[in-house]
């Protein structure tokens, strides 16, 4: 990718000035122990600078080429996964679940009376948009679906993905499929359906068709030990005096899924925006078609509401979601900057990224700081939208 100074790029760089102090700050507030920010704009890496603390014990500064716990934003990557089988007309986003995974042909859900067949079946679709009324123990570990979740070993690292999705597919739904939006670990499921189309493992066929085409060369689902010293921890929460929960990057679990799981810098995601941004392609290499990338980054909800506790706080008013990541829908209806059209995600470390293809724009901003998530969902797009020209 092209580097460019920030004011050929349509930056101003006394506003990334300004982007910068606001991370410095929180650093010496210890809400966070250090961040990496980036944005590229036409094309060109017009911005990539570090804050603060790559360690625990601040005693090392964080570098740009940090590596930091992706954690959802694992999704988008495992959504291109998914599209380039499709795209291979190898399955297709209204086949139904059951056809790849046939434990989940009588699915139930359960409700306030009790168990219900599904009205209608989970499709890849659901599963790409998260309609599919499938749960998280992590969002909703005291709802009664996220505690049988907890107890059967849904989100268990120690087990391989496919005995967690056959458990998983015992289980009653949340919801009927495509009636609401709601945060789940359908990515999970979604990557099941991968491997068993692909006949590879998921951490194979994303390093084989996305991450070593792009050359994300730092981003995989394990680090290797010569990179060790690259991998961020987070400071002490300052509330509680303990660390917050943390991904290790040193080691490989035996669960890999499309939720989460991937660790990577903020240049080699970087790279993955920018091919979105440029329609599948990147620097002569082509993942997707561009109009598969147009497919994805429109709104799939239409009349499928979003009112749920965590749709209402992860995506809010004014906004839909496409195929792997929340999307814009104009307007004044949310607060935060950002264009029409433009999409996005995070994850739960504080890693936040956005896609804008009216301004040609996309920005990173990685954090490693669990108990900071709210803050970073915050402050990430007022920093990023002040300092466009």
């Amino acid at each position: 990718m092209i580097t460019a100074a920030p004011e050929s790029a349509g930056l101003v760089p006394e506003r990334l000035v300004k982007a910068m102090s606001v991370l410095d700050d929180a650093v010496a507030d210890n809400r966070i122990g250090g961040a990496v920010l980036g944005m590229v704009r036409e094309g060109k890496l017009a911005f990539l600078q570090a804050v603060g603390y790559r360690d625990t014990a601040k005693t090392e500064r964080m570098k740009p080429d940090a590596i930091f716990p992706l954690a959802s934003m694992t999704k988008p990557i495992a959504s291109v996964a998914a599209m380039i089988l499709i795209e291979r007309a190898r399955m297709f986003l209204t086949d139904p679940l059951e056809l790849f995974l046939p434990a989940f042909r009588d699915a139930k859900v359960l409700t306030t009376y009790g168990l219900e067949p599904a009205r209608l079946p989970i499709t890849l679709l659901d599963l790409l948009r998260h309609t599919a009324g499938i749960g998280s123990a992590t969002v909703y570990p005291d709802s009664p679906v996220g505690k049988l979740y907890a107890q059967t070993g849904i989100h268990d690292p120690e087990q391989p993905l496919a005995a967690c999705i056959d458990k998983l597919a015992a289980l009653p739904l949340m919801h009927q499929p495509s009636t609401i939006w709601d945060y789940s670990i359908s990515s999970d499921v979604l990557a099941r359906v991968v491997e068993v189309v692909s006949g590879m493992s998921l951490e194979h066929y994303v390093a084989d068709q996305v991450t070593k085409p792009l050359q994300m060369v730092d981003t995989g689902f394990v680090t290797p030990e010569t990179e060790w010293g690259r991998l961020t921890e987070p400071c002490i929460d300052k509330l509680t005096g303990e660390l917050p929960p943390r991904q290790d990057g040193r080691l490989l679990p035996a669960r890999i899924g499309g939720n989460s799981g991937l660790v990577g810098t903020a240049s080699d995601y970087l790279r993955f925006c920018q091919m979105i941004l440029d329609g599948g392609t990147l620097e002569g290499t082509r993942v997707l078609g561009a109009g598969t990338v147009a497919h994805m980054s429109r709104d799939h909800l239409g009349a499928i509401p979003h009112d749920s506790p965590a749709g209402n706080r992860l995506l809010g008013p004014g906004r839909g979601f496409g195929l792997g990541f929340a999307v814009d829908l104009g307007g004044t209806a949310h607060p935060h900057p950002g264009s029409a059209g433009s999409f996005f995600w995070g994850g739960a470390f504080g890693t936040q990224f956005v896609i804008d293809p009216q301004y040609q724009m996309a920005a990173v901003m990685m954090i490693n700081q669990r108990n900071q998530l709210d803050w970073c969902l915050n402050a990430f797009r007022p920093l990023v939208y002040q300092a466009l020209a």
